[in-house]
């Protein structure tokens, strides 16, 4: 007589993997969600840097900035 597994235990192995597999997915990507926002706040953290350093150089902060472009005065480069 061979031993072979039956409908039902290949059903629940499948099932339990099918569980495992999607809880690894979430999590992976509430660590992504974290790494991003952690992300985010460092850049903030950047410009804030950037600015604070531009106003003790020039004692006013800058009217307007541009995107792309680095925060510079008299040959000086703010941007880090």
């Amino acid at each position: 007589m061979k031993k072979a597994f039956t409908l039902v235990e290949l059903l629940v192995v499948i099932a339990i993997i099918g569980i495992l597999s999607t809880l690894s997915v979430v999590a992976l990507n509430s660590a992504r969600a974290k790494a991003r926002d952690a992300r985010r706040l460092s850049d903030i953290r950047q410009i804030q840097m950037a600015l604070e350093m531009y106003y003790d150089s020039v004692g006013i902060y800058p009217v307007s900035l541009t995107p792309g472009s680095p925060l510079s005065y008299n040959g000086f480069d703010f941007s880090g």
